[in-house]
């Protein structure tokens, strides 16, 4: 079954240009900025926070469709600010060991790079 069948082609139209990707090659500026300020250890603790409060929260079975709806969208900007941060970091925007992770690790480390400040 491909995309047009399922019924969800007329989606794909309303995505912005380079939606896939954290950030476009033009945007590396604003990777390295998000990386700069989510791997502070203030950065650190803002991440870790909004993780908890939106990806590692889950609803009961009476959620409405409009309180999943609105979660999943904070999912979504959470997950995007994560991945912009790691993708800041392989490109070397601070002086860290994030070349040597993989993708699944570099966007855990905005998350665990400094949890001793709490």
């Amino acid at each position: 079954m491909n995309r047009a069948e399922t019924g969800w082609s007329w989606f794909e139209a309303l995505r912005p240009a380079g939606a896939a990707s954290a950030a476009t090659p033009g945007d590396q500026g604003l990777a390295n900025a998000a990386a700069r300020c989510f791997c502070s250890p203030d950065g650190q603790r803002v991440i870790k926070h909004l993780r908890t409060f939106t990806l590692e929260r889950t609803l009961g079975p009476g959620a409405s469709e409009t309180m999943l709806r609105h979660l999943e969208g904070q999912r979504s900007l959470v997950a995007y600010l994560i991945k912009l941060s790691a993708q800041g970091l392989r490109s070397g925007a601070l002086s860290s060991p994030a070349a040597a992770m993989s993708e699944p690790e570099q966007e855990t480390a905005v998350v665990t790079r400094s949890n001793t400040d709490e």
